[in-house]
Order: C-alpha cells, then sequence, then structure tokens
C-alpha cells in the first residue's frame, strides 16, 4: 500500500495489515480536520491538514519506507 504526499517527489510505502492501515487512516484524517476546522479554506490549510494526518500517522506507528522515483 502506498500514501502519496502532494507536492511531494517520492512516495512512501507502508507495510501493515489493511484494516490496521484503515483505521489509522481514518484516525489521522478525523484528526487532522479537527484541527483546521475554524480555518477558512486555502492552499496552506491543506497544506496543514496533510502534514498533520502525516504526523498523526507516525505517531501512531506507521514506518514509511521512501521510493523516490523520476
Amino acid at each position: 500500500m502506498c500514501a502519496e504526499l502532494k507536492g511531494a517527489t517520492f512516495v512512501g510505502r507502508v507495510s501493515m495489515p489493511e484494516d490496521q492501515w484503515q483505521r489509522i487512516k481514518a484516525l489521522c484524517t478525523k484528526e487532522a480536520e479537527l484541527a483546521v476546522a475554524k480555518q477558512a479554506p486555502s492552499r496552506s490549510r491543506d497544506e496543514l491538514k496533510e502534514d498533520l494526518e502525516f504526523d498523526c500517522m507516525k505517531r501512531n506507528g506507521v514506518k514509511f519506507r521512501q521510493s523516490y522515483y523520476p
């Protein structure tokens, strides 16, 4: 499974059971949405949300292996 970071030049590969990944992804998406909910829609808000999701995933045990591609 693969998590593509928008604007980045790599794709992080995650090796874990699908149900565990879905649970963590849902938790982190919800956490990030709540954190930026009061901000007006903007590109910086979207970037902050993505950063918060990524940090949450790392806090919850997700290990990303970076694979660079041309």
